[in-house]
């Protein structure tokens, strides 16, 4: 990967981006424990109101539509999920 940040990193990513495989490790059923709203990649990346913060921090905007999702780099994916806890 072009930059640096490896196989493991980029797999890790693509079950973030497809909800399911990372996010549902954490717990039974399909309620996001952040704020029990339904979980999906996209409510996680984008609209969690819990994660504003942190989807701030590391992807630049408190909300993103899923359309901004493509334009952020694998590591900045990786930094917010990491950050989440979710990795």
């Amino acid at each position: 990967m072009s930059d640096g940040l490896g196989t493991v990193c980029a797999c890790a990513c693509v079950c973030v981006f497809w909800g399911g495989v990372v996010v549902r490790f954490h717990h039974r059923n399909a309620i996001f424990y952040f704020c029990s709203v339904e979980e999906t990649s996209v409510h996680i990346l984008c609209e969690c109101e819990t994660l504003a913060s942190l989807r701030h921090t590391y992807l630049g905007s408190l909300f993103l539509d899923p359309g901004d999702i493509r334009l952020l780099g694998v590591g900045a994916i990786w930094n917010f999920a990491k950050g989440t806890g979710l990795l």
